[in-house]
């Protein structure tokens, strides 16, 4: 079952088979929701959460083919948990951490909740042998605050449009500067939604860690 809407208009319910919604998603020539920024996200199903907590594998997953795409995807799904939380999980979170194959002594990550909004996180380890990021630097780059605690920066933004696209960006920009080649350098890990389940984010177009 899906549950759709548009700005003035009715929410739509359709019902649709998980073998066509899989044949849709496969397709090259299936509809893709865009960006603010014009791209579009490398799925129509952006994320699938299963509260049975199996964790099927999803067949249809499609790399994604550069930045631009990747920014895309991650404001669409951004965008989308923006609006679709709250009813659906109520004050249930969702989150999950961006990595990269070749340097695992930092990760980027992305949470979404009613409590504490749209927050990313970076670690402030680099790579061995690199100094570590000034404060000013970090910040010229769109990071708002040091949590010494934890050794993270963070940007909070209020969910909705212009907090995913710029969410987004950051993130984007903050691989960049990690030194990330290609989105195909980079995993999803640690994806979870509340307390219970299995979170997939096939829209992302990153292979799980």
């Amino acid at each position: 079952m899906l549950l759709t809407s548009r700005l003035n208009e009715c929410p739509q319910v359709s019902v649709l088979r998980t073998r066509d919604a899989d044949w849709g998603e496969a397709s090259p020539h299936a509809p893709r929701p865009t960006t603010s920024s014009g791209t579009t996200s490398p799925a129509a199903l952006l994320w699938r959460h299963q509260s049975d907590g199996i964790g099927t594998s999803y067949q249809a997953f499609r790399r994604i083919p550069g930045w631009p795409e990747l920014q895309g995807a991650l404001e669409a799904l951004l965008r989308a948990w923006s609006h679709q939380l709250t009813g659906q999980l109520g004050l249930r979170e969702a989150a999950f951490n961006i990595v990269s194959v070749s340097e695992r002594n930092w990760r980027l990550g992305v949470m979404i909740s009613p409590d504490e909004g749209l927050t990313l996180f970076v670690d402030d380890s680099v790579s061995p042998g690199q100094p570590s990021p000034q404060q000013a630097d970090m910040i010229s780059r769109g990071w708002q605050s040091f949590i010494p605690q934890l050794r993270v920066w963070d940007a909070v933004y209020e969910p909705g449009e212009a907090g995913a696209a710029l969410a987004a960006r950051l993130a984007v920009s903050e691989l960049h500067h990690r030194g990330v080649r290609a989105p195909g350098d980079l995993r999803v890990a640690d994806a979870v939604m509340g307390e219970h389940g299995h979170l997939d984010l096939p829209g992302l177009g990153i292979e799980g860690a």
